[in-house]
Order: structure tokens, then C-alpha cells, then sequence
């Protein structure tokens, strides 16, 4: 129970961005972490891999799937493991996060720490969180998903492709058909606020 607690505890530390500025951060779990997700939110420095962002191919006039969309999909429809706003007590860290994450949601961008030995990226989505009724704050939601794939579902879903997934001895193990990635994205879409809602829940609840 005492190690539950300690788990879904929101943990303070500071995140590297990809410019090089660093920005003192709150990580709080929305689920129990991984060994791997938990000792890396405990480090002093969280440093980023780099910023994410769908290239489009030129002359493409095609809607680009948002990030929020590609993360979900791709972390299995489970929701974030984790979600991330600026220390509310650092105001030059809660300043610096609202110039960023403007920026990233314009251009439909997202931070991406990168786990080498794991083959796995924690995928940092900027979106906005209703704090009133016409008020809303900066927070990012983190999923964990496998290693260099953001770009390949984001281009299956910007075309409507067919995406199969086999097992070593060429088993289908999945396939998404154009109707089925179409039905996917537009559950994501339908939930967002209700799992806003929820994480608001949580946020207000209070910490065991």
C-alpha cells in the first residue's frame, strides 16, 4: 500500500526541453508506473530526445492526425500514464510552459523522451485542461509507446492505410482496416473530455 501511495504521489522535478531550457515540472501518475517510467520522473534532470512533429508530404491537403490521436491509438487506447504542468510555486517555469506549449499546439508538436535501452519513447502531448468555464491551463499528457513508430502511424492514419501487425512466424496478430482506424480516432475524440474530467477528478482529490 505505502509503495501504491508513493507511486500515484505527483513527483517534482526538472524537465530539459528540447530548446535547452530547463522547466521545474510536476509528473503525476495517472496509473502505476513501470520500474522503468518511475526511476527515470525520479531524476534530478528529465532530459527530452527531441520535439515530434507529423511531415506531411507537399501538397498534401489532407487533415495531419493530431498527436494526441497517434499517442492514444498507439499506447493502446489506455489513456496517459502520466501528466506533467509547471510547478505551480516557479512562476519563470509556469511563464516559460505556456510560451512552449502554444507553440506546440499550433504546430501540432510534442516532446519525446526516449527510453534506448527500453525501445520505448514517452510521448509528452500538449493539451488544455478546463480549469472555468471559459479558463483553461497548460498540462501535457504522457504516453508511453514503442521507439520510432509515431511517424509510421501518424502516415497510416493521415492516408487511411491498411496496417497490419504479424508475429515472427507471419501470424496476423492485427490489422486496421480504413473504417476501423476511422472508428478509433473518432473514440479518442468522443473521450477526451471525459478522461479530462476524470484527471481533473484526480487532481483534485486529495494525495493518500
Amino acid at each position: 500500500m505505502a509503495n501504491e501511495a508513493a507511486q500515484s504521489s505527483p513527483v517534482c522535478t526538472k524537465l530539459l526541453m528540447p530548446d535547452g531550457s530547463k522547466l521545474r515540472v510536476l509528473f503525476k501518475p495517472c496509473r502505476p508506473l513501470s520500474p522503468e517510467l518511475s526511476r527515470l520522473l525520479q531524476q534530478d534532470i528529465v532530459r527530452s530526445f527531441g520535439q515530434w512533429s507529423y511531415a506531411a508530404p507537399e501538397h498534401n491537403t489532407l487533415p495531419r492526425p493530431p498527436p494526441l490521436a497517434v499517442a492514444h491509438v498507439l499506447a493502446g487506447e489506455r489513456g496517459p500514464d502520466v501528466r506533467m504542468c509547471a510547478d505551480p510555486d516557479d512562476a519563470s517555469s509556469v511563464a516559460a510552459m505556456e510560451g512552449v506549449h502554444k507553440a506546440q499546439l499550433d504546430g501540432q508538436q510534442a516532446v519525446v523522451v526516449r527510453f534506448e535501452a527500453l525501445d520505448k519513447e514517452l510521448v509528452l502531448v500538449p493539451v488544455k485542461v478546463k480549469t472555468g468555464k471559459t479558463t483553461y491551463a497548460a498540462a501535457y499528457w504522457g504516453y508511453m509507446v514503442p521507439a520510432h513508430l509515431l511517424s509510421l502511424a501518424a502516415g497510416v492514419m493521415h492516408f487511411s492505410r491498411l496496417m497490419l501487425v504479424f508475429d515472427l512466424d507471419e501470424t496476423l496478430l492485427m490489422a486496421h482496416t480504413v473504417d476501423s482506424l476511422a472508428q478509433r480516432i473518432r473514440r479518442v475524440n468522443a473521450t477526451r473530455e471525459s478522461k479530462a474530467a476524470e484527471l481533473r477528478s484526480l487532481d483534485s482529490s486529495p494525495n493518500p
